[in-house]
């Protein structure tokens, strides 16, 4: 008999895994395009406001998805639950391919007029509605489907995948900032994420219904507000804890990548190349980090990092006006750490704390509320603390506050919370 495969080996052939984490690359590849091809939309789309307001305006436009994603993830969570998740990933995946494939063939603002800023929240609107059943419904659905012991590795991986798809998106945005001609090239990452898109689906077709096997669970929209209601404190839980888990990610990849360029001498070409180092790093680093909560424990890795974050944060922001290139890619690097040691561990965070049947549900949820709420909101709501203060720090203070409020949340004991989803 020959010796077994180690257990990396071992996830890479199951279809329902390599499908997920294919899926998982290509949903945030486009999703990323858009922070980072903001700089380039912005005066497209806006043309009569002033550079710093047309990038607020552009950044705005994410937070359209406050309501659609959550919409979604209820959605998404009721079809799973009732269909099983071969449904629910490919409906999914079709839609965030033709969402993102549209904005690359919208007329602009000198074509259309107002129409088109509107045609583009729109997009990002539905986008983020498919992108919801990306986000929840398929990490928990695979970690169903693991043994124990490889829950550590293969979310790490998981959480591998899209940083993968991010700095593929990251690695078109450079290509886009050195050709002649980007307010054509723009265009061309998000035209091709529908390519993309259609060798996921394909992927996704051939896994077998009868690997996701949970018992169908049908649940009203009306009593999934019930559930909701009556599990609010959970569902804050969540809600915080997804928050600082996507701020540490538009932080260094979105919002300072256009920061430095107003309040230091660094070039936006600059700061893009530096990001596809930075994202390359940070996926080959994730897979440690779920490692390192295996053995040390998710929830006091969670709290560490997030602690580290809050302490070092306003130190961090009053060096940046005074830095070079070189400095302030440091600089990311520790606050792309924090959030390794934040993010690798958050899904078996999430299936610890909810054991009932609704898990689907509050827990899509509560990640879609905090996701754009406080997540995906970051760079506009940072652009208009420092636009409007005049003050280098004033973003820092608002990652303290989603900080602090992640580590409260984080202090309750997982059982308890497991209980309490239990008893409804």
């Amino acid at each position: 008999m020959g010796k077994k495969l180690p257990i990396i080996f071992q996830l890479f052939k199951e279809k329902i895994f390599v499908s997920t984490i294919l899926g998982n690359s290509l949903d945030h590849y486009d999703t990323a395009l858009y922070g980072f091809l903001a700089p380039y939309i912005a005066p497209l789309f806006f043309p009569h406001q002033e550079p710093v307001t047309a990038l607020i305006f552009t950044y705005s436009l994410m937070s359209a998805s406050i309501i659609t994603r959550p919409l979604g993830a209820l959605f998404f969570g009721k079809l799973a639950n009732a269909k099983g998740g071969k449904q629910a990933f490919i409906l999914s995946l079709w839609g965030v391919a033709i969402t993102t494939g549209g904005m690359g063939v919208l007329p602009t603002y000198d074509k259309v007029g107002f129409l088109a800023p509107l045609s583009l929240l729109f997009l990002r609107a539905c986008q983020a509605f498919f992108a919801s059943g990306e986000s929840i419904v398929a990490p928990l659905f695979m970690l169903k489907n693991i043994s124990l012991r490889a829950q550590g590795q293969a979310n790490g991986l998981y959480q591998s995948s899209t940083v993968f798809g991010i700095l593929l998106a990251s690695l078109a945005t450079t290509l886009v900032s050195f050709s002649s001609n980007s307010q054509l090239y723009w265009r061309v990452p998000f035209v091709l994420s529908f390519l993309t898109g259609v060798v996921g689906l394909l992927l996704r077709y051939q896994v077998q219904q009868k690997v996701l096997n949970e018992k169908p669970y049908e649940v009203g929209f009306l009593k999934a507000f019930k559930i909701l209601l009556k599990h609010k404190q959970v569902l804050l839980k969540i809600v915080a804890v997804s928050s600082l888990s996507y701020v540490t990610y538009a932080i260094p990849f979105v919002f300072i990548n256009i920061f430095v360029v107003h309040v230091s001498s660094v070039s936006l070409q600059d700061t893009f190349t530096f990001n596809t180092a930075l994202l390359a790093l940070d996926m080959c680093l994730l897979p440690f980090f779920g490692k390192l909560s295996d053995v040390f424990g998710v929830q006091k890795i969670m709290i560490i990092m997030a602690t580290s974050l809050a302490i070092t944060v306003v130190p961090i922001f009053l060096l940046i006006p005074n830095s070079n290139p070189l400095s302030i890619f440091l600089m990311r690097i520790w606050i792309v750490l924090c959030g390794l040691g934040f993010s690798a561990p958050l899904h078996i965070w999430f299936a610890q704390i909810l054991k009932g049947r609704e898990h689907y549900l509050l827990t899509g949820v509560g990640y879609a509320l905090g996701s754009e709420l406080f997540g995906r909101s970051t760079p506009s709501i940072c652009l208009w603390l420092w636009h409007t203060t005049n003050w280098v720090v004033a973003p820092a203070f608002y990652i303290i506050a989603v900080s602090i409020s992640a580590i409260i949340s984080l202090q309750t004991k997982s059982n308890l919370v497991s209980q309490n989803l239990n008893e409804g």
